[in-house]
C-alpha cells in the first residue's frame, strides 16, 4: 500500500489499497471527531454535483477513493440512515435469522418465536467476536469462540464459567445483544444504526430516529399494485468481494444512460429513450424513482422474444403493465419492479473499494409454486449473467478510471437525471455531519437490554 494525498479535496496523506482486497474493511484511520476537517473541503466540492442535471458535474474521484471520506460515510451515512436489510419471506419462520454486515459492523436479522423481526448486533458481548457468518434456522445465537449464547431477542442465556466472578443473573442484566429500530415498508426490512459513533457505542438513551415511512411518500404511492408485502423470494444470490465503491454500484443501477450501448440488444425492450424521471427532494424524499416504458405492455424484461417471463402481478394498474420502476432508498437499496416480479439489490459496503452485492427475486407464491417457475428462473438467470456481467466489468473498469491521476469531473446526460439527485442526498447527509458535533445524534439505539 502507498501513502497518497487527495489535494484537491484539502485531505491530508493517505493510504490507498493495492486493489486487493485488504482483511480489516471498515478499519478507522481516524477518530470521527477528526475526520470532519479532513473532508470539509471534499463534501464542499460535492456541491456542484447536486444542482439540475443540466448544469450538475460529477462527484470529485477522491469521494469514491478516499479510505477517509469512506471513514466519514460510515458514521455520516450509515451510521445517520434508514437501512435496508432483507424482505420479509427471507424469514418465514420461527428462528430464521439472517447475517447482514453494513460497512464493517456485524447485525442479525431474526424473528423470534413470538414472530416479531428484530436487528440485533451480530458481536458477543464478552470479546465482540462475530457471532454469526451465516444465514440459518436455530433457537439461539451462540458465540463459536466461548460458547456465550443469546435468545432470538438478545437477551443472554449462557455464559460457560464465568462463576463465581460473574455470576449469570448479573450478566444478564448487563450484556444482552444491542438492538436497533425495525421500521418495515411494504415486506422490506430497515433499521438504523444510530448510535455507534458515540463514545460508548450507544448512542443517546431513549432516542429515536425519525420514521422512515413518511419519507418514502412518493414510493409509496408506486408500490400499491404490486403489493411486495405479499411477495415471496423467488431466488436469491450473493456476489462478495466486488472491487469498487458501493457508490459505484448504485449510481450504474440508477441511470440509463449506458443501458443503450452497454446492455444494447439486452436492454431493447426497456430502452432509454422511454425513461421518465420522477421529481427528487432531498430534504424531505428518501426515495429515487425512475420510470422505463416497455415497447409493449406487459412485456417482458431479459427474455428471448420480449414477453414477460412469469405470470403478470395480478394488482397492476394499466400504466403498470407498461413500464418498469426503477427505485434506490440509499444508500443499501435498490429495486428494479417489473409487471412480471420485483428484483432488490442490496449494496453493502466492505471497505471504500470493496463491496458485497445480495440479488432477490420476489413472485407472488403462486408463482413461485408452479412446476414451470425453475425452468423459467434459469431462463432468467442466464439473462442476468451476461447482463449483470457487462455492468460488472463497467464497474471495475470505472473505478479503476476514478483511480487515476487523470481521472476528470464531467457533465451529465440528460439519461442521468437520478445521479444529481442522489447527490444531492449524499451531500445533505454529509453536510448535516459535517455540521454536527456529534458523530450519531439522530440515537436510536436500544441499549444494551435486548428489548426490541
Amino acid at each position: 500500500m502507498t501513502a497518497i494525498s487527495d489535494p484537491a479535496a484539502g485531505i491530508a496523506p493517505i493510504e490507498r489499497s493495492t486493489g486487493r482486497a485488504t482483511g480489516r474493511p471498515g478499519a478507522r484511520p481516524a477518530a470521527p471527531d477528526d475526520l470532519r476537517p479532513l473532508v470539509a473541503g471534499l463534501v464542499g466540492e460535492l456541491a456542484a454535483s447536486a444542482g439540475p442535471v443540466a448544469t450538475a458535474i460529477t462527484p470529485p474521484p477522491a469521494c469514491y477513493t478516499s479510505p477517509l471520506f469512506f471513514e466519514a460515510e460510515r458514521d455520516a451515512v450509515f451510521g445517520r440512515t434508514w437501512l435496508y436489510l432483507c424482505h420479509v419471506s427471507e424469514l418465514p419462520a420461527a428462528g430464521d435469522h439472517l447475517a447482514v454486515t453494513v460497512a464493517g459492523e456485524p447485525l442479525v436479522v431474526t424473528r423470534g418465536e413470538d414472530d416479531a423481526i428484530r436487528v440485533l448486533s451480530a458481536l458477543c458481548r464478552h470479546r465482540s467476536y462475530p457471532l454469526v457468518v451465516e444465514d440459518g434456522n436455530s433457537r439461539q445465537l451462540r458465540c463459536p469462540y466461548h460458547y456465550w449464547a443469546y435468545g432470538l431477542d438478545g437477551c443472554l442465556v449462557a455464559a460457560p464459567t464465568m462463576e463465581p466472578g460473574h455470576p449469570l443473573a448479573e450478566l444478564r442484566r448487563t450484556a444482552n445483544l444491542p438492538s436497533f429500530p425495525v421500521e418495515i415498508f411494504h415486506g422490506f426490512v430497515f433499521t438504523h444504526l444510530g448510535g455507534l459513533g458515540s463514545p460508548d457505542g450507544l448512542g443517546i438513551p431513549g432516542s429515536e430516529p425519525p420514521p422512515l415511512a413518511p419519507t418514502l411518500a412518493a414510493l409509496e404511492a408506486e408500490l400499491a399494485g404490486y403489493r411486495t408485502e405479499d411477495l415471496v423470494v423467488g431466488h436469491r444470490l450473493t456476489l462478495p468481494d466486488l472491487p469498487w465503491n458501493w457508490k459505484n454500484m448504485l449510481e450504474n443501477a440508477l441511470e440509463a444512460y449506458h443501458t443503450s450501448f452497454l446492455h444494447a440488444g439486452y436492454h431493447d425492450t426497456a430502452p432509454a429513450r422511454l425513461v421518465r424521471f420522477l421529481d427528487f427532494d432531498p430534504a424531505t424524499d428518501g426515495a429515487i424513482l425512475r420510470h422505463a416504458g416497455l415497447v409493449r405492455p406487459d412485456g417482458g424484461f431479459l427474455t428471448d422474444d420480449g414477453t414477460a417471463a412469469f405470470p403478470i402481478l395480478p394488482h397492476l394498474r394499466d400504466e403498470q403493465r407498461g413500464r418498469i420502476l426503477y427505485t434506490a432508498v440509499p444508500p443499501l437499496m435498490f429495486a428494479s419492479l417489473k409487471p412480471d416480479s420485483a428484483m432488490i439489490m442490496r449494496i453493502l459496503p466492505d471497505a471504500v473499494d470493496r463491496m458485497t452485492l445480495t440479488v432477490t427475486w420476489l413472485f407472488p407464491p403462486a408463482t413461485v409454486a408452479a412446476p414451470t417457475f425453475a425452468a423459467a428462473m434459469a431462463r432468467q438467470l442466464a439473462f442476468f449473467d451476461i447482463v449483470n456481467g457487462q455492468d460488472m466489468a463497467a464497474n471495475e473498469r470505472m473505478y479503476r478510471g476514478l483511480r487515476a491521476r487523470g481521472a476528470v469531473r464531467g457533465p451529465y446526460s440528460p439519461q442521468e437525471a437520478t445521479l444529481p439527485q442522489f447527490n444531492a442526498w449524499l451531500l445533505r447527509q454529509m453536510t448535516s455531519w459535517l455540521a454536527d458535533g456529534q458523530p450519531n445524534p439522530a440515537g436510536g439505539h436500544q441499549g444494551m437490554d435486548g428489548a426490541a
